[in-house]
């Protein structure tokens, strides 16, 4: 599913939000496109590891508990040497204790959030994520 919004932020690139629950994930999307951000969804690792291909967004939002494959391992994916996405990535988690915050920081997180936690503040570092990543690669 892609939400488009009309930007108030043309020179952007998608944001990929990615979340199991569906109905977070769509609030999310919701909440960004209503700040006239860009926003693909995604529900499970490898749809997102896909989706980060594809669109090559220069932010991602990545709750960590996501079944098959959790956020943490789509994050180390995402950094491989060999991976031609280089986004800003948000760790987005209900549960944050010091282990977790640990094992994001070695998977290569950017930010993290604890959900629900501070929309604007978390609309406010995408933004700011989005204007400072390198453009990706063309396809």
């Amino acid at each position: 599913m892609k939400d488009v919004a009309a930007s108030k932020f043309p020179d952007l690139r998608e944001v990929l939000v990615v979340d199991d629950h569906v109905d977070s994930a769509e609030a999310l999307a919701a909440f960004l496109c209503s700040e006239g951000l860009t926003v693909v969804t995604a529900y499970d690792g490898s749809a997102a590891l896909a989706l980060a291909q594809i669109h090559q967004p220069r932010v991602i939002v990545l709750d960590l508990r996501l079944g098959s494959i959790d956020g943490c391992d789509v994050a180390r994916d995402l950094r491989a040497p060999d991976s031609i996405a280089t986004p800003f990535l948000i760790a987005y988690s209900a549960d944050f204790s010091s282990a977790l915050r640990e094992a994001t920081n070695r998977a290569g997180f950017d930010r993290h959030f604890l959900k629900p936690n501070d929309f604007d503040l978390l609309v406010t570092t995408v933004r700011e994520a989005s204007r400072a990543a390198p453009d990706a690669p063309s396809s």
